[in-house]
Parts: structure tokens; C-alpha cells; sequence
């Protein structure tokens, strides 16, 4: 399959909650997206495979360099979406939460995000950064 199919097919296990299958769906999807060296999806299932350890109860060691990972593929492909999606998942599954660094991170991708204000991501984005900023002013 290609990476594409195998985008679609581990987003359908994400929506019906089904971890087992979606990691094994996520490491197919890794080694397609290796081989055919497509960083646009790599991003994703490195994404998803740090989501599906989180739910898996892994510890913050095991989850954290995936969505590391992915946050650099994203950065590195210069894709925008990719971007906000990854440092929002980092975020969410980090012990610690919006870190200053992460926080910053999710500024630019926001930054860079031509349109797309109907999208889940930009509103999720745009809600944590005014909380963000509204905490730091002590409100």
C-alpha cells in the first residue's frame, strides 16, 4: 500500500479506538513512508505512533522522542499543518504540557498556517495559546 492508503487507514483506527491495530498499521506506514522517503507522511505516522504508545500507557520516555520526531519531520518538510498537528500532540501527551519551547513552536506553525481557521487544529491551537497567555498574565 502506499503511504496514502496507510494515512487513511491508521486515522480510521485512531477513530474507533483501536490501538493494537493502529500500531502495527503505524509501523507499516513508517516503513513505506521510509522507503519512498515521503517526509510528508513519515511526520504523520511517527505522530500516531506516539499517540498509540501514550494509550497504551507508556511511559513519557517511550512516547516523546515519536512526537519528537515528528515535529522535526514536520519542521524539516516545511509543512505547516503537519507542524501544528505534531507540536499539538506533543503538547497534549507531555507530562509537563505547553513548556515555553513548545509553546513557541506552536506560535510559528500557527504563524505560518495560510487560512484554515475553520480547521480543529488551528482552533485547538488558538484556545491553548490564549490560555497560555492568559495564565502567564495570572488570569
Amino acid at each position: 500500500l502506499v503511504p496514502f492508503a496507510i494515512t487513511r487507514w491508521v486515522e480510521a483506527c485512531d477513530l474507533v479506538g483501536d490501538i493494537q491495530t493502529g500500531m502495527q498499521v503505524a509501523a507499516r506506514g513508517l516503513g513505506a513512508a521510509t522507503d519512498s522517503k515521503d517526509v510528508h507522511y513519515l511526520s504523520e505516522f511517527q505522530r500516531y505512533k506516539g499517540k498509540f504508545l501514550f494509550a497504551q500507557g507508556h511511559p513519557a520516555p517511550v512516547v516523546l522522542p515519536w512526537l519528537r520526531r515528528a515535529v522535526a519531520t514536520a519542521q524539516a518538510c516545511g509543512s505547516p499543518p503537519l507542524m501544528l498537528r505534531a507540536v499539538l500532540s506533543l503538547i497534549r501527551y507531555s507530562a509537563d504540557g505547553g513548556t515555553p519551547d513548545a509553546l513557541a513552536l506552536l506560535e510559528n506553525a500557527l504563524a505560518d498556517m495560510q487560512g484554515g481557521e475553520e480547521l480543529p487544529e488551528v482552533r485547538r491551537a488558538r484556545a491553548l495559546l490564549d490560555a497560555a497567555t492568559a495564565d502567564a498574565r495570572g488570569h
